[in-house]
């Protein structure tokens, strides 16, 4: 049996989460790294679910990618710094799609996307990410979502050393 390849072998990893309150929900992004291997992210969709829709109510929510396992806090592009370890990120504010009287009301849904090999960014990880997200609002979310498409790269060890801030 030869050696496995695992160049151009797109992959996914798929995260749903809800939260209850403020509090911040975060989940680890598990890329599966062999030795010798980063991900090398090439597409990152957001979603976000508003099922329960009040009159007048809104929902707002705040959702990042983080390149820190570690981070279970950052949930936006920080404005005081340069250097940070957010990758992308999704925020926003929803209002219910009500009529006067009526009871019924739609689910709101919004999503947003980042396409990486379309920007020319290359973005990679050599450990695994993180995927934080809040809300706010008098109508609860039901749920946020992130999809991240990756391949996995081989590179050397002064590659991956220099990765992970050890050179």
């Amino acid at each position: 049996m030869g050696k496995l390849d695992f160049d151009n072998l797109m992959k996914v990893v798929a995260v749903i989460q809800t939260s209850n309150g403020t509090a911040i929900v975060d989940h680890d992004i598990d890329f599966d790294l062999p030795r010798g291997y980063i991900a090398k992210i090439h597409y990152v969709e957001f979603s976000v679910l508003i099922s329960n829709s009040t009159p007048d109510g809104f929902a707002g929510f705040n959702m990042a990618l983080v390149n820190d396992p570690d981070d279970n806090q950052t949930v936006s592009i920080p404005t005081d710094t340069q250097s940070h370890d957010v990758v992308c990120e999704f925020s926003g504010r929803l209002r219910a799609n009500s009529t006067p009287g009526d009871v019924a009301y739609e689910p709101l849904f919004a999503t947003r996307a980042y396409n990486f090999d379309e920007m020319n960014v290359d973005v990679v990880a050599a450990r695994n990410m993180k995927f934080n997200s809040t809300q706010g609002g008098t109508n609860p979310v039901s749920g946020h979502q992130i999809r991240v498409y990756y391949t996995l790269e081989k590179v050397t060890s002064k590659d991956m050393l220099e990765l992970l801030d050890i050179l």
